[in-house]
C-alpha cells in the first residue's frame, strides 16, 4: 500500500528508509481490510491519506468476479495469501 508522504504517494515500506520511528513488523496472521472501489483513490484512515486497492490488482479482479462463487473467492484469497507467505 501507498501512503501520502510531502505530497507524494509512497509504498508504506519505502516510508521505513525516510521516516524516524517507522519500522517492519512481522505479518502474524491478523485480518486486514482492502478498500475496493470501483475507481482508484485515495482515502484518510486514522489521519493518514492512503491509497485504495487497485482496480487492476488481482483480488479487486476476484472479489468483483461474478464468475466464482463465495467459496471459491475464498479458496483463491487463502492460495494467494499462502503464497505471499512463502516468500
Amino acid at each position: 500500500h501507498k501512503f501520502q508522504y510531502n505530497g507524494q504517494l509512497v509504498k508504506a515500506k519505502d516510508l521505513v528508509d525516510f521516516c524516524e520511528g517507522v519500522h517492519t513488523i512481522p505479518f502474524i496472521r491478523e485480518q486486514l481490510y482492502n478498500v475496493l472501489m470501483e475507481n482508484y483513490d485515495v482515502m484518510t484512515v486514522n489521519n493518514m491519506v492512503c491509497e485504495t486497492l487497485h482496480p487492476d490488482n488481482i483480488l479487486v479482479q476476484i472479489a468483483s468476479s461474478p464468475e466464482f462463487s463465495i467459496a471459491t473467492k475464498l479458496e483463491l484469497f487463502n492460495e494467494y495469501e499462502s503464497l505471499l507467505l512463502s516468500n
